[in-house]
């Protein structure tokens, strides 16, 4: 199958560039872009947007992203073993550790929530992570508003997929800005070769972090990611749910 065509709430967001004009629009929703500081993740993201590289990556191809986006130095060689020895992330450098899921198991069964914030914490990154179920729609939408404004931290939302009229179940993806008018978000779907980057409205994303996640015993939910700045004891700044099951090395 060579993609799917966005259904439900969804609309697809493809980019255009007006000849005099030194920013690029996402078209054909909204008509008019952000144009109040709330695409500000948009260009940090774009530059770095990535197809997750296995079928159950998700969570891997939007921790690849998000990290080299944030300029996060992984500390070890990418590839280029004989030559300067490039550092760059991709997918299969964020499970080097004893205390993390192997890349097979992830490969097997993909990650929850809370993998996901171990992961990242681990590999440098500082982490809030929330459960849907022990936040508001409120909420949701002031912590989509405020990464909205800020290129140096960014949110990525673990969401079922069958709540949005797609196919598939659990995914993650990164948030790269938020439009007032018409109360939507532009997801950059890591699964590019199911999905386009598209424009969802706030309540149908919420209700799609709200799903139960079987394996995990919790609601999806979403991260704030930054940079590490070493000033505080642990990176990982989580919800009760997460943080009573898990510590990083």
């Amino acid at each position: 199958m060579f993609s799917e065509a966005l259904r439900g709430a969804c609309s697809q967001a493809s980019l255009h560039c007006e000849p005099t004009q030194s920013l690029c629009r996402p078209r054909p929703f909204p008509p008019d872009p952000p144009s109040d500081g709330t695409a500000e993740p948009y260009f940090p993201l774009s530059e770095q947007y990535v197809t997750q590289q296995e079928i159950s990556f998700c969570a891997l191809g939007s921790l690849t992203m998000v990290m080299n986006a944030l300029g996060v130095d992984p500390r070890r060689r990418w590839r280029d073993e004989s030559g300067p020895g490039w550092r760059w992330w991709d997918d299969e450098m964020f499970t080097e550790g004893a205390c993390l899921p192997s890349l097979d198991d992830l490969r097997r069964e993909g990650a929850g929530l809370a993998e996901f914030a171990v992961l990242a914490a681990a590999n440098g990154a500082a982490v809030n992570s929330q459960h849907a179920e022990a936040s508001s729609e409120r909420s949701f939408r002031k912590a989509l508003a405020a990464a909205a404004r800020l290129s140096d931290s960014f949110v990525v939302v673990n969401f079922d997929r069958s709540a949005l009229g797609q196919t598939g179940c659990g995914h993650f993806s990164p948030v790269a800005g938020y439009h007032a008018a018409s109360d939507s978000v532009l997801v950059l779907d890591v699964a590019r070769f199911k999905y386009p980057p598209f424009w969802v409205p706030v309540p149908a994303l919420w209700e799609a972090t709200r799903s139960f996640d079987a394996d995990a015993g919790a609601s999806r939910g979403w991260l704030r990611l930054s940079a590490w700045d070493g000033t505080s004891c642990s990176r990982l700044g989580a919800s009760e749910t997460t943080s009573a099951r898990l510590g990083v090395c």
